[in-house]
């Protein structure tokens, strides 16, 4: 008996090997097809997250990027130790794409999780819960338009949504509810949550669709707007990536469960969901940089020099917000001055002195020239391409340390004309005695991580500007 079964064992367990072994080169296939998402990121030093523009999202005040979608995705970037880039896309069905195609790892624009999304991309655990609410003008007897208190009153009645949205889902459903047409009007996907709201107020439009999170933020400005009406139940609202980003999904999630019940989130929530009077001031002020295309005050001047050094001139309004936040009297434990913190020696090489290195214009002056002679020094020592990182460092930390730094790099096998993933790995080991004590190291001993962090925070807000810029102009 059992020498009958032994054969049909046998016979099974070879099938049950060429299934493994099928799956194995599906895997493979799969795995050359969608490599690990969460890999590349760490790998690249960056990821990328595509969102739209308004207080919720991001913005621009005084040099410095926020947004209560923004400020979150910078937590989760530190946590990972990559640099956060932010893409800008009005349109839904195009943020889902981008994610969808690999450009964008993450959409942190509060996309609504609806089963018809979920077909297409993956989401994390919710980042916020909220219901959509109608957008009405108050009732009173100048009323053009009737006050709806239940849903059923939308029948045959227009409503403004965005494309592509749940809110436009919703509507759809509701007609199909309540057995009456509504009549379902799409809205340009570059009108924001504020100036759809003001077109309720000023009655171009009777009646629109929001988040009520939303709604609530900038329903101060319109004292004459009623939000009171849901019309949909609670619904998560949760950052959208690819279907294939398993592991990125489960870091994120995972982050997000360690995460939300912290401090830190508590207090961004209450920031721009609660307590968001200074979140208002500043979306009003003059140097919301998605309005008025302002950084500082001392924009004029850092156009008028950017220009001498044939750079953009938002890299070097980057610089400044790196260097000193626009204060132009900051003066450092080490002497370094004003906006551009300029070492008085370096100065005095080139004229300055005294107090009138505070002078807005005398420290950019002084500034700009120091780092058209680092332009020329490095020019024939790097790639053209990454000429800045290396003028950056410089000017943080001084050009011996990063020859220092480019030797090292050198001895490590990496390319030392490179700086992301290369000369910057060297640079951050410049602090530890195996290696500032090396023959190479001519410099001896620097803070190297801070050079490394230096040209990072630089080159993100240079990003974060040329993103407002390109819309400004």
């Amino acid at each position: 008996m059992h020498g009958r079964l032994f054969p049909l064992a046998l016979a099974i367990l070879l099938i049950f090997a060429a299934c493994s072994e099928e799956q194995k080169r599906k895997k493979k296939k799969i795995w050359r097809k969608h490599p690990h998402v969460l890999e590349k990121i760490v790998e690249r030093g960056k990821i990328v997250a595509v969102t739209n523009t308004n207080p919720l999202g991001y913005f621009i005040y005084r040099g410095q990027p926020m947004g209560f979608q923004y400020d979150l995705s910078r937590k989760l970037a530190k946590e990972l130790d990559v640099d956060l880039q932010i893409v800008i896309e009005e349109d839904i069905a195009q943020q889902m794409q981008m994610v969808k195609s690999g450009v964008a790892d993450l959409v942190i624009s509060g996309l609504t999780v609806t089963r018809k999304r979920k077909d297409e991309v993956s989401f994390s655990l919710p980042i916020i819960s909220t219901r959509q609410v109608l957008i009405q003008r108050r009732e009173s007897k100048e009323s053009e338009s009737p006050y709806i208190d239940q849903v059923t009153d939308l029948a045959l009645k227009k409503v403004h949504v965005y494309p592509n949205s749940s809110f436009k889902d919703r509507m759809e459903n509701l007609s199909d509810e309540i057995g009456e047409e509504i009549e379902i009007i799409e809205m340009d996907t570059l009108i924001n949550a504020e100036e759809l709201m003001e077109m309720v107020s000023t009655k171009e439009i009777d009646y629109a669709v929001l988040d009520e999170y939303a709604a609530n933020f900038f329903l101060r400005y319109f004292p004459n707007l009623d939000i009171s009406l849901k019309v949909s139940l609670e619904q998560g609202i949760a950052w959208a990536m690819h279907k294939n980003a398993t592991e990125l999904r489960d870091t994120v999630n995972a982050w997000i469960k360690q995460n939300h019940n912290r401090l830190e989130w508590a207090v961004i929530r209450s920031k721009y969901l609660k307590n968001n009077r200074l979140v208002h001031s500043r979306v009003s002020s003059d140097f919301h940089f998605n309005k008025s295309g302002q950084i500082s005050v001392y924009d004029d001047l850092i156009k008028k020099y950017s220009a001498e050094l044939k750079w953009d001139w938002t890299l070097l309004a980057a610089m400044i917000k790196a260097e000193s936040n626009f204060v132009e009297d900051t003066v450092a434990w080490s002497g370094a001055t004003g906006l551009m913190q300029v070492m008085p020696v370096t100065a005095g090489e080139f004229g300055v002195h005294g107090d009138s290195l505070v002078n807005p214009e005398e420290n950019i002056k002084v500034g700009t020239r120091l780092i058209k002679s680092l332009l020329a020094f490095w020019a024939e020592r790097v790639d053209t391409t990454d000429l800045r990182d290396f003028v950056l460092a410089s000017y943080n930390i001084g050009s011996g340390h990063v020859l220092d730094a480019q030797r090292l790099a050198s001895k490590k096998g990496w390319n030392s004309r490179r700086w992301i993933g290369n000369t910057e790995k060297a640079m951050k080991l410049l602090s530890k005695p195996e290696y500032y004590r090396q023959d190479m190291v001519r410099h001896g001993y620097c803070r190297g991580s801070e050079a490394y962090q230096y040209v990072r925070r630089v080159r993100n807000y240079y990003h974060n500007y040329l993103n407002f810029r390109n819309i400004s102009e």
